[in-house]
């Protein structure tokens, strides 16, 4: 390794440090406000903003978001598993920041690619893909934690729905009467739409941009797979009730994802035109090596 690269790399390793510790620092005095998430935002995106301009590559980019993420998911870890301390006691919104840190270069990145007119840095593809496939870890765990663990206990206190329901919107419905009848709370409905639909969208993002060369027909099967498995597998598991409720918000939240890709895509086709991902043509004596 050169000694450039050298110093290059253990900038981007203290500078990710000090990123974590100005972070935790004002989640400290001012905990899960937009302020701390505010200071943590900028930080982020001026560190990432410098190292994509000074070593021209989105793999610097990569590189600084993946110590984020871990050393921040690292403390957090600590912080559930260790006893409550003065300085850092685990709550569910500390989980916002390792979030926080992946997705403000990502789509900062995504942003400078769509507009990068003289193509001046390299390996866009590569910094997407790696970050994808970290982001897909984390998103994975969520999905069966959220779906296997604790799925479903707001709607199975408040209803007495039987393990299978195959009423559309029956469960909807329920939940209202219920909130009608000061059973329910506002937030039990939004807990419950939100985690059926909105968890599918990034699945129906990246479903629709590996299936984006078949048929319309296929990428609806696809989306249609994932709401029906997990209902299934449910049901199998004896985890909670299977819903036909569950797979129609969860196909709505697939459809979401995929209008967030085809918006995204018309951007590319309108500002740089070409398509989301599509390969450019660039020369650089910079050689990636980071990357998964």
């Amino acid at each position: 390794m050169k000694k450039s690269s050298f110093q290059f790399a253990t900038l981007i390793i203290l500078l990710s440090i000090f990123t974590v510790a100005v972070q935790f620092t004002a989640w400290y005095f001012f905990k899960a406000s937009l302020l701390s998430f505010g200071i943590g935002l900028l930080i982020s995106l001026m560190f990432t903003h410098i190292f994509l301009r000074q070593s021209l590559t989105y793999e610097s980019c990569f590189s600084y978001t993946l110590l984020n993420v871990l050393i921040c998911s690292i403390v957090i870890l600590l912080s559930f598993l260790g006893e409550s301390t003065s300085f850092l006691t685990f709550q569910r919104e500390l989980l916002y920041i390792p979030a926080l840190h992946l997705f403000v270069p990502f789509f900062y990145a995504i942003l400078q690619n769509l507009f990068d007119k003289g193509h001046r840095y390299n390996g866009f593809y590569s910094f997407f893909r790696s970050t994808s496939i970290t982001f897909l870890i984390f998103y994975t765990a969520a999905f069966v934690f959220l779906s296997f663990v604790t799925n479903k206990a707001a709607v199975l206190f408040f209803t007495d729905i039987k393990s299978i329901n195959f009423i559309p919107f029956y469960t909807l419905a329920t939940l209202i009467e219920e909130y009608i009848d000061k059973k329910a709370g506002l937030t039990d409905i939004g807990a419950y739409l939100v985690r059926t639909s909105c968890l599918f969208i990034p699945y129906g993002f990246y479903a629709v941009l590996l299936f984006r060369k078949n048929s319309r027909f296929i990428r609806c099967l696809v989306l249609l797979f994932l709401p029906v498995f997990t209902e299934i597998l449910q049901r199998i598991l004896l985890v909670g009730k299977a819903d036909i409720d569950d797979i129609l918000f969860g196909l709505l939240g697939g459809f979401l994802g995929a209008i967030l890709y085809h918006l995204l895509n018309t951007a590319y086709n309108y500002v740089a035109d070409e398509d989301f991902l599509s390969r450019r043509k660039q020369y650089s004596f910079y050689r990636s090596t980071l990357h998964f």
